[in-house]
């Protein structure tokens, strides 16, 4: 198990609680746009990092400083405002963190 920071090269395996739901959820059909706007936001108003077992990504957090955040947050700079954090269920309750 280790973390890494989401690169451009990543996009393929972000979003992997999409993993989790059945056929037919309905967002899973906009994940493409969604890992295009990853790509071409990452680094400005979007970060992130995986939890990785191996090549599988089993979790993520995709956060944003204040600064840059897609809502406007009332807080000081350098706060981060987390997006989306998830852990595939298989993992949960297995003092990963």
């Amino acid at each position: 198990m280790y973390v890494k920071r989401v690169t451009s090269e990543d996009l393929d395996s972000t979003f992997c609680c999409a993993k989790e739901f059945p056929p037919g959820t309905g967002w899973v059909k906009y994940l493409p746009a969604a890992r295009e706007w990853l790509k071409a936001n990452l680094g400005t108003c979007i970060e992130g990092y995986h939890l990785l077992d191996g090549d599988n990504v089993v979790g993520l957090v995709y956060w944003s400083w204040s600064e840059s955040a897609l809502m406007p947050y009332i807080v000081e700079p350098g706060v981060a405002c987390i997006y989306c954090t998830e852990l595939l269920s298989s993992y949960k309750h297995k003092r990963h963190g």
